[in-house]
């Protein structure tokens, strides 16, 4: 930092020095909310792979071995299955707001 620009850092009251950089930071972050439900929706995607991994593993044989495998597979099921249902339902409230609208 220039000396200059810490001289008229200094002359900031520290009021409006804490609530620029509050400002700054707040700014910076994802409301806690919106965190939260990233969070349980990928807990509840790990756990769908974990359970589709399992089933692989059965439906394998229960060969040990095939772990990296087996979690791959799932984990590409698991995504491509929860992109074609989040599609399905975009699609159906697209469609919803255009009759809505009158755009039948």
């Amino acid at each position: 930092m220039t000396k200059e620009r810490t001289e008229k850092m200094n002359n900031l009251n520290p009021t409006t020095r804490d609530s620029k950089r509050a400002k700054r930071v707040k700014s910076s972050r994802k409301p806690q909310a919106e965190h939260d439900t990233e969070q349980w929706l990928r807990s509840i995607e790990h756990s769908l792979i974990c359970q589709r991994a399992r089933e692989i593993f059965v439906e394998r044989g229960s060969k040990p071995g095939q772990d990296l495998d087996n979690w791959l597979k799932a984990e590409a099921e698991v995504k491509r299955t929860l992109e074609e249902a989040e599609q399905a339902v975009s699609s159906h409230f697209i469609a919803d707001s255009s009759e809505l609208n009158g755009n039948n």
